[in-house]
Formats: structure tokens, C-alpha cells, sequence
């Protein structure tokens, strides 16, 4: 039997997440998100590498939390249990976008990304937490925003409120109509964790249920 924990916060993991039918637990992850990025950018990290190492960061830092906090034993818990970090960030032009948190940044990232393509980028790592597996893997989606006024971009903002969301959108809202095209093979991965790739691993770990 498998138990999952997923290393987020985010609603929208937790909701896709719980489509796979497996038993899981929410730890955030214990990590300063925007130090840990800095670091890595001044490594010359790629947009995708970096997003594979924040997920595997995230990942690890929630095993470190479950090893050293006896109020996060999981001992009772039947089966193998794998931990699930997950990063989603966007690049246009080699530069990073990530989340807004502000109404101003929210309406300067569309400007920039409006009439464009962009590259979304979500990372997963899976940790076995009885050792023995560690995977590291990203799914990217090509994204085409249609042309938009600054009145409709204003509006947009207002409505979703994306200012937590990489790139100021939420595709599975009010977001899915500023774009006219969209690549991608797993559309759950838009959304913040790439459901098809996920389940495949686990099937192929080797451990039953």
C-alpha cells in the first residue's frame, strides 16, 4: 500500500492530487522559496533546472521535517510512504516569472506576456521516504496568450485576484480566456501537478496499491 505526502500549501495540488485515489497527508515544506531560488539563479540554473530544484528542495526539506519532528511521525501509517515536492514557474525570453503577489505586478507580468508564447514550467520530485527513490521530473506547456487591452487585463486581475499564482493566471478559473492556444500533453500539469507522469512513476515503483 501506498501513502502519499504532499509537500504544499496549494489547494489546487491538494485537489488534483486527490484524484489518484491514494491516502495522503499536506506538509508545506520548510524552505525560504525566494532565498533558495536567488541561490540557485546565481548558480546559472536554467529555468527548467531550476524548477526540478526547488521541487526536489521542497521535497526534502518536508522528509527533513518528517525525520527530526516526533510530532510528524508517520511510523503507524501501513505501507511505503513517498513524499511529493512541486514547483510551476514561466519563462519568456529566459526571464522568470514567478508569482505577482502584488495587483501592480500582476498587471505588469500580463502586459509582458500578452500577444506571446511562454513556456510553463511544473516540476515534480518524488522522495520514497524509506530511501531507495528519488525522481526529479518536469512536464512543459507552451502557452499562447491572446492580445489584451489594458482594460481587459485590469478587469482580469480584479476578477481572479492571480496574485499567487506563476505568471499572474489561474488556467482552471477565469484565466483560460486570455489565451488562444495551448501545448501541452497533461493539462493537470497547468494546473500545478502533472497527474499523468505522477501516477505512472507511482505504478512503476514496485511497491503494491
Amino acid at each position: 500500500m501506498k501513502y502519499l505526502i504532499l509537500g504544499s500549501s496549494s489547494s489546487y495540488r491538494q485537489k488534483l492530487l486527490a484524484r489518484l485515489g491514494y491516502s495522503f497527508t499536506v506538509i508545506p515544506p520548510n524552505l525560504d522559496e525566494e532565498l533558495e531560488k536567488q541561490k540557485l539563479l546565481a548558480q546559472n540554473f536554467t529555468p527548467l533546472q531550476l524548477a526540478q530544484a526547488l521541487a526536489e528542495r521542497k521535497a526534502e526539506s518536508v522528509q527533513e521535517l518528517i525525520n527530526n519532528q516526533t510530532s510528524l511521525n508517520l511510523s503507524g501509517k501501513e505501507g511505503v510512504t513517498y513524499v511529493i515536492g512541486a514547483d510551476q514557474l514561466l519563462t519568456i525570453d529566459g526571464k522568470i516569472l514567478g508569482k505577482p503577489l502584488t495587483v501592480t505586478k500582476a498587471v505588469e507580468m500580463l502586459k509582458m506576456l500578452q500577444g506571446r508564447e511562454h513556456l510553463l514550467i511544473s516540476a515534480v520530485a518524488l522522495l520514497k521516504l524509506q530511501g531507495g527513490i528519488k525522481e526529479v521530473w518536469a512536464e512543459v506547456a507552451h502557452m499562447k496568450m491572446r492580445s489584451l487591452t489594458d482594460k481587459e487585463i485590469e478587469t482580469y486581475v480584479q476578477l481572479d485576484q492571480p496574485l499567487w499564482s506563476a505568471g499572474s493566471y489561474k488556467i482552471e478559473s477565469f484565466g483560460i480566456q486570455l489565451f488562444d492556444e495551448i501545448r501541452c500533453a497533461d493539462w493537470t500539469a497547468i494546473e500545478g501537478l502533472p497527474l499523468l507522469s505522477l501516477s505512472k512513476k507511482l505504478r512503476q515503483s514496485g511497491d503494491s496499491g
